[in-house]
């Protein structure tokens, strides 16, 4: 999201070209991992990278969400794969999945680093996904120091999350695809649909990453 006048982002996400080193081109690394990161600033506006975004919380280890993808011709194209973050939005810690997530965007290299441009990120929130994001949302409207949304959340978030997820889905426009185990989509789906499909515009700007955070 967009910095505010001290320059602070609230929420924050890190994407790193793995693999893509100072000089080159996007024809010369061709390909690459597109690795994710819940992202911090200190109190001095650098961004660090949360432990978090590691498998087992160890920076030694693999990002938790990295894709494959393809640099020519000046585009970003991710492979197919899920994306899981914790994310900090606002006052909310939110764990968000998302499955058969594929990002397409204009590519571009400057002396900072690489940015991307019309960016777009696609995939699907499914039953299970959206559970976890109602329970991120009652821990936060019961703790001490509740959000303000809470209030007019009212009795929307009392009760087991599994239950409330047809609500849920139908303030978002519903589910309109079915996501099987094995990966299979069928949008012929009716009252078998389990997943809303998920459309976000996307634009990144290079920033230095001055570390992990503790």
């Amino acid at each position: 999201v967009q910095a505010d006048a001290q320059g602070m982002v609230s929420t924050i996400v890190l994407a790193e070209l793995k693999g893509w080193q100072p000089e080159q081109t996007g024809n010369d690394v061709r390909s690459v991992d597109l690795n994710f990161y819940a992202g911090q600033q200190s109190g001095q506006g650098e961004f660090l990278i949360d432990r978090s975004s590691f498998v087992n919380d160890d920076p030694q280890s693999p990002a938790r969400v990295s894709l494959e993808a393809s640099t020519t011709c000046e585009t970003l194209e991710t492979e197919q794969g899920d994306f899981n973050l914790s994310l900090a939005v606002g006052d909310v810690n939110l764990d968000l999945t998302l499955v058969q997530t594929r990002i397409l965007g204009d590519l571009s290299v400057g002396p900072a680093g690489v940015a991307v441009d019309n960016g777009l990120l696609t995939g699907y929130l499914t039953d299970a996904g959206l559970v976890e994001v109602i329970r991120a949302l009652q821990q936060a409207c019961g703790s001490p120091q509740p959000p303000d949304f809470c209030e007019q959340a009212g009795a929307f978030l009392m009760g087991d999350p599994a239950g409330l997820v047809p609500v849920a889905a139908l303030l978002m426009g519903g589910f309109d695809v079915a996501v099987a185990p094995g990966g299979g989509l069928d949008a012929d789906c009716g009252f078998e649909c389990n997943a809303i499909s998920v459309c976000l515009q996307i634009e990144t700007v290079p920033v230095n990453v001055a570390g992990v955070s503790d």
